[in-house]
């Protein structure tokens, strides 16, 4: 991950780190934005392009990579579909609010046990 800075403002202030995030979709689900402790639905979703592979040399062009902002304290969650679509043992799917809850309580207790 590349660490870009934002220009130095006129008044001499010192440039601040800005971390940022880069990614292609080639067809998973898009990574989450986890902020303040919550999901923001739709926030890196964007188009999904040729998978990876020999299907890749069939694309129209180079592949688009996409850029986010981040804030301090947010996370971003890269998944695949097989840990939304496991089964619990009753054959209920795990699903996307119980992987993002269990992250979102594992991370945010890990945060308060340090602070603390």
């Amino acid at each position: 991950m590349e660490h870009p800075r934002e220009p130095e403002p006129a008044d001499g202030v010192s440039e601040r780190l800005v971390q940022a995030s880069r990614w292609c979709n080639c067809g998973h689900p898009p990574p989450l934005l986890i902020r303040d402790q919550r999901v923001l639905p739709g926030a890196l979703e964007r188009e999904a392009q040729t998978p990876m592979g020999p299907p890749s040399h069939l694309a129209p062009g180079p592949r688009t990579v996409h850029e986010e902002r981040l804030r301090p304290g947010d996370r971003v969650l890269l998944h695949t579909d097989g840990v939304s679509e496991a089964r619990m043992r009753d054959g209920t799917l795990f699903g996307m609010g119980r992987f993002t809850d269990a992250i979102i309580r594992a991370t945010g207790w890990r945060r308060r046990s340090c602070a603390g």
